[in-house]
């Protein structure tokens, strides 16, 4: 709504969508964000669709810093129910998940701790999503050659501070793309247990190579035993 004040020109914007020059940030309502940033999913990321040099010389890449020519490569991480941040081990920008109706379909599980063993990163595992069947999806991402990386913390079992027994598992398959790329992973016995801070376990990760050709990422994940669960979600060109 704009108000008029008096005969001058003043306006006062009142629910207006007014961007913000940083990743995790919600796209314009027609899809744009500032100069920089691309909207992947509704919200604001780091990276260029065409995969070029921002103007800013904002770095677009992360985990795969570069192609081999040394262009900046297309990037998008998303922190699966948590906030944006900035990466130390996980490097790159990471933005907020847009919620519910957003990447994925699960329901969201918090870490009984603010710390996660191994990994200063913490922020980007004390919270997951999880299902007996998992769905995420990524828009907006150019055709190309992607390293799709997962990112995983048991939360839940493998002993205390966890509430879940020791011994205890969740086993699923992974698909990309319609193309399964890990079978009866055994996330909890991967991790080693709890990756809560005084747990057995710790942050563990597992990269896939992947043709996107249809403008979205998507995966899903099937559990046999328990329920799927992911804590975030990369996709850099290759």
């Amino acid at each position: 709504m704009l108000v008029r004040v008096g005969l001058g020109a003043v306006c006062i914007c009142v629910g207006c969508y007014s961007p913000t020059p940083q990743p995790g940030a919600q796209c314009s309502p027609e899809g744009s964000c500032p100069s920089g940033l691309v909207c992947a999913n509704g919200i604001c990321t780091i990276g260029r669709p065409d995969g070029g040099h921002d103007a800013d010389g904002v770095d677009g890449s992360g985990l795969d810093a570069t192609t081999e020519d040394g262009a900046r490569a297309f990037a998008v991480r998303i922190n699966i129910g948590g906030p944006a941040h900035t990466g130390v081990d996980y490097s790159g920008a990471w933005s907020a998940d847009p919620g519910v109706g957003g990447i994925c379909n699960g329901t969201v599980f918090e870490s009984p701790t603010a710390g996660i063993n191994g990994t200063n990163d913490a922020v980007l595992f004390v919270e997951q999503m999880f299902s007996p069947t998992l769905s995420c999806a990524i828009a907006n991402i150019p055709s190309g050659s992607y390293r799709v990386t997962l990112l995983f913390a048991e939360l839940r079992l493998g002993g205390s501070p966890c509430v879940g027994p020791s011994g205890a598992s969740r086993v699923f398959d992974i698909a990309l793309e319609g193309v399964t790329v890990a079978s009866d992973f055994d996330m909890t016995a991967a991790c080693g247990g709890c990756s809560a801070s005084g747990g057995t376990g710790s942050a563990i990760d597992r990269g896939f190579d992947i043709d996107i050709v249809d403008g979205t990422l998507d995966l899903t994940a099937v559990a046999s035993t328990g329920a799927a669960a992911i804590n975030a979600i990369a996709v850099v060109a290759r």
